[in-house]
C-alpha cells in the first residue's frame, strides 16, 4: 500500500508532535482512498486527547461528534489516525506500533506514527527502505511510518510518499 501525504497533512502532523513534545499527540487523517492506497490531504490534531509521555488516548465523546460531522462530507473521508512517540530520557522514541496500537488498528485504515527524538546531527529529509520518511526539523529528528491492517488481519507497513518533505532543506 502506498500512502501519499500532502504538504498540509505533513505540516499538521509534525507541528502536532512538536507542540506536544514530551507527551504524545493524537489526530485524525482525512483524505481519499485510491486503487493503489490512500491520499492523506489533512490532519486534525485532537485538542482534548488525554496525553502522557508514553501513551495518548482520544476523548471518545469528542471523537463521536467529529465522526458525525465527517459523515456529512462527501469530498473527505476519515481514513485513519496518527500519533506520536517521544523520547523519554535516554530511551529513544521508535517509529513502530506498540501492542496497544496493533489492537486498535482497524481493517483498511491507516495509522501513522511520528517518532520524535532530539537530533544528534542535521539529516535531510529522505524516503527510507522500510517505507518511512525521516529527517530533522529544528532540534529534532523525526521519523514517520505508516501501518495498515489488510484483509488477512495482520498489520503491514505502507510506503509513504511526500514530495514536499523529501529533499526539502529545513533551516
Amino acid at each position: 500500500m502506498v500512502v501519499h501525504i500532502s504538504e498540509m497533512a505533513f505540516t499538521g502532523m509534525v507541528l502536532a508532535a512538536l507542540e506536544a513534545f514530551r507527551k504524545e499527540c493524537y489526530g485524525l487523517l482525512l483524505g481519499q482512498r485510491t486503487r493503489e492506497g490512500l491520499v492523506v490531504q489533512y490532519t486534525v490534531p485532537y485538542q482534548t486527547a488525554d496525553r502522557h509521555t508514553s501513551w495518548v488516548r482520544r476523548n471518545e465523546p469528542a471523537h463521536r461528534r467529529m465522526e458525525e460531522f465527517l459523515r456529512n462530507l462527501y469530498h473527505l473521508n476519515l481514513i485513519g489516525d496518527f500519533h506520536s512517540h517521544t523520547e523519554r530520557g535516554e530511551r529513544k522514541a521508535l517509529c513502530r506500533l506498540s501492542s496497544v496500537d496493533r489492537k486498535g488498528l482497524e481493517t483498511n485504515d491507516i495509522c501513522l506514527v511520528v517518532a520524535l527524538n532530539h537530533k544528534q546531527k542535521y539529516q535531510p529529509w529522505k524516503s527510507n527502505r522500510d517505507g518511512s520518511l525521516s529527517g530533522t526539523v529544528e532540534d529534532f529528528f523525526v521519523k514517520i511510518g505508516a501501518w495498515y491492517r489488510g484483509q488477512n488481519g495482520c498489520p503491514g507497513r505502507a510506503i509513504l510518499f511526500c514530495p514536499f518533505a523529501v529533499g526539502f532543506t529545513w533551516k
